[in-house]
């Protein structure tokens, strides 16, 4: 059964299992089909995030029919996106916002961190999804009011 991939998501998530004082490294792909499911393809050991551990990951993937995806979205670790030019070349790559939110965050003082995350999140939330976000709100509101007033 052939998976038409058209986006994937690739982390690298580190576990600490077992006695021993490093932690395992566990690489996951997920898939946005054509038809708009997501799907777990893979998750597998692998040896820290290295560009041989992408590339042996995505080969496997691509052995089993995995056709190669339009975009292929990740934390900004090198190790994909040089795994990533190895095996589907053709793929588009893109920093994942959310890994890059962190990311700035975590240069942040402790105290200014709260504040600025909600300055982050507006400008990595496009404007289309924060006016959905505010419908929603006022909707809400608005049958809150009712039900009280009513």
């Amino acid at each position: 059964d052939a998976l038409e991939v058209v986006y994937l998501w690739v982390d690298g998530i580190y576990v600490k299992a077992g006695l021993e004082k490093e932690k395992a490294a566990v690489l996951v792909a997920i898939a946005g089909l054509s038809d708009g499911r997501k799907v777990v393809v893979a998750v597998q050991p692998g040896h820290r995030e290295s560009i041989e551990s992408w590339s042996s990951f995505l080969r496997d993937l691509k052995k089993r029919g995995m056709n190669a995806p339009r975009l292929v979205i990740g934390d900004g670790h090198l190790g994909i996106w040089g795994g990533l030019r190895n095996i589907y070349p053709e793929s588009r790559e893109q920093r994942c916002w959310n890994h890059k939110m962190r990311n700035v965050l975590d240069k942040l003082r402790r105290r200014a961190r709260r504040r600025r995350s909600c300055v982050c999140e507006r400008s990595f939330t496009p404007r289309l999804k924060r006016r959905q976000s505010a419908r929603k709100r006022d909707s809400r509101a608005g049958v809150g009011s009712v039900l009280r007033n009513g």
